[in-house]
C-alpha cells in the first residue's frame, strides 16, 4: 500500500470511528468507513466531511463511487442539495431519482436499487427516515462484504440559479 493511501485510509478510518451527533446529522454508532470517495473526475472526499457548506456537484447520469473494506452495509444517510440555508438548497438543483448499486462478495456480485429523494429543505427535523438534512435510504436488507457503492443520479429537480445536482454529505452504516 503506497504512503498517500495509507494516509488517507488512516483518516478516513479515524473519521468513521467519532460517531456523529444529532446536532450535526443523525446519530450512527454503527459507521462503514469509506476510504475512497471519487467520481470521474478523481477524489470527492466532500461528501464524507458532514459539513453542510462543502458538496458534491454532478450532472444527471453521474456516478458518485464509494469504497469500503468490505463492510456489512444497510442505510445509507445523504444530504440531498445545498445546505447552508434554504435559499441555497432551492438555488442547487438536486438529485431526484438515485440508483445504489452496491459490489459484494469480492467483486462478484451487485445489486442495484432506486429511490426517489424527497425534495425539501428540512435541516431541524428528525424521524427514522429524516435526520438533520439527511434523508435515509434503508435498503431492504443488510448487505455483507460490499466493497462498493455507486450513487448514479439518474434525474435531478432543478434549482433557479445552479444546474448541477448536488449531494453535501453521505454517511453509510450498517444499521441501528
Amino acid at each position: 500500500m503506497n504512503m498517500r493511501r495509507f494516509f488517507l485510509l488512516t483518516i478516513v478510518l479515524l473519521l468513521a470511528l467519532v460517531p456523529l451527533t444529532a446536532s450535526a446529522g443523525p446519530t450512527i454508532t454503527k459507521q462503514v468507513p469509506i476510504y475512497s470517495a471519487t467520481d470521474d473526475m478523481g477524489p470527492v472526499f466532500t461528501v464524507l466531511d458532514d459539513n453542510t457548506a462543502t458538496f458534491w456537484s454532478a450532472v444527471a447520469g453521474s456516478t458518485l463511487t464509494l469504497k469500503s473494506e468490505g463492510s456489512t452495509v444497510r442505510e445509507i444517510w445523504v444530504r440531498n442539495g445545498a445546505y447552508t440555508s434554504q435559499d441555497d438548497y432551492y438555488s442547487f438543483a438536486r438529485p431526484h431519482v438515485l440508483k445504489v448499486t452496491l459490489t459484494y462478495n469480492g467483486g462478484s456480485q451487485q445489486v442495484s436499487y432506486r429511490y426517489r429523494m424527497a425534495d425539501a429543505y428540512s435541516d431541524n427535523a428528525y424521524s427514522n427516515h429524516w435526520c438533520f438534512g439527511y434523508q435515509r435510504i434503508l435498503l431492504p436488507q443488510a448487505i455483507n462484504g460490499v466493497t462498493k457503492i455507486e450513487l448514479t443520479i439518474e434525474s435531478s429537480k432543478q434549482g433557479y440559479g445552479s444546474t448541477g445536482a448536488t449531494i453535501t454529505d453521505i454517511i453509510v452504516a450498517t444499521g441501528n
